[in-house]
């Protein structure tokens, strides 16, 4: 599974290689994207990179080795490419995590050594011990904050949902024509034995509003 902002980075980098006619995705595309996203950014400035630098660097190499086709046409990604993915999932997975983040495909493109994005990065002095050193800080810190939060909170909190709040804020929406049903719920919920209601009927009828009253 990968984050939601670098599925927008792979999206942003086939929408250019589209854009700009080209038969394949290739890692240089994708740096490109990372180079342009918000947390490609941030990895990037804490490894004092120049950001300008690196982006007008990839573009002038994509301008002058990729040749535009006449019509548009869904890019194929490149081996390169393919086994930069693959070994950033086989890092995700032997790591015991869910989820790769961009700063894991840079790290990623790191071992793709004919890379002229591994190239520019290490132009500006950077090296892939850098980049695993700034994504483990990042990631420490995602977590820490997330697991304070879950202290914060008591079991009730974390495992309930609180429906008076919900609807106070208008967050679950009102029930129409389910009169009876809910009042046969009510009477079922009030006895002392056997009082737990059963709603049963197709998808979409309301079973789920007349629980929530």
């Amino acid at each position: 599974m990968i984050s939601i902002a670098l599925n927008d980075v792979f999206k942003q980098a086939v929408g250019y290689a589209k854009e700009n006619r080209h038969e394949y995705l290739t890692v240089e595309h994708v740096f490109l994207s990372i180079v342009k996203s918000v947390a490609g950014q941030e990895i990037l400035a804490l490894l004092d990179a120049d950001l300008k630098r690196l982006e007008s660097g990839i573009i002038e190499h994509i301008t002058k080795t990729i040749p535009s086709l006449k019509e548009a046409v869904e890019p194929f990604e490149t081996v390169a490419l393919s086994r930069a993915i693959n070994d950033m999932m086989t890092h995700i997975h032997s790591s015991g995590r869910t989820e790769a983040s961009i700063g894991d495909m840079i790290a990623s493109i790191f071992m793709q050594e004919h890379s002229y994005a591994v190239y520019l990065m290490k132009k500006e002095g950077i090296a892939r011990v850098d980049v695993l050193e700034v994504i483990s800080h990042r990631y420490d810190k995602v977590k820490g904050a997330t697991e304070e939060t879950k202290e914060e909170k008591t079991l009730l909190e974390q495992f309930t949902i609180e429906l008076v709040s919900l609807a106070k804020t208008g967050k679950i929406d009102p029930v129409v024509g389910r009169i009876e049903e809910i009042e046969r719920v009510m009477q079922t919920l009030c006895r002392r034995k056997k009082n737990n209601p059963l709603l049963v009927g197709e998808p979409g009828v309301g079973k789920t509003a007349i629980a929530e009253g």
